[in-house]
């Protein structure tokens, strides 16, 4: 069965503040960026299996997966990055909003988080944190050309 929250083809993923998950730099880290700027934050899901529950996250840009390396250090150093191999993530969905849903690593059941923007800030870090529903676990899929 295919995750109810799985969208096809090229997307934004954006968090709780509108901002729009960016392969700063075009390299790493990857941060929320409130500013949409071109194909550095256009992303693909890549299922792995026949049922469409297991994924990898691609950049626009070709070559480059989200990943992230487990680490017991503090959030902070839990940066979600990109490599060439990329981590496998499943998506725990939104019941009320097929457009939305908590991203997470499946081999450690970290989320992917959004931190607060502060103030005068047009960046965010994005990092791997504990589970646990809050609204900075939670990203929208928004499908790029339909």
């Amino acid at each position: 069965m295919v995750s109810p929250c799985f969208i096809a083809g090229l997307l934004f993923i954006t968090d709780f503040q509108f901002s729009v998950l960016d392969l700063a730099n075009s390299i790493n880290p990857v941060i929320g960026q409130s500013n949409v700027q071109g194909s550095n934050q256009i992303w693909m899901f890549n299922p792995i299996d026949d049922d469409g529950e297991l994924f990898k996250i691609q950049s626009a840009l070709g070559g480059s997966f989200l990943t992230f390396t487990p680490s017991d250090e503090a959030p902070l150093f839990r940066q979600a990055t990109t490599d060439s191999e990329g981590s496998v993530f499943s998506l725990f969905c939104n019941p009320a909003d097929a457009a939305s849903g908590s991203v997470i690593h499946n081999a450690t059941g970290l989320a992917l988080t959004a931190w607060h923007q502060e103030d005068g800030s047009t960046i965010t870090p994005v990092t791997y944190e504990t589970y646990t529903g809050r609204t900075e676990q939670t990203f929208f899929f928004v499908t790029i050309g339909t």
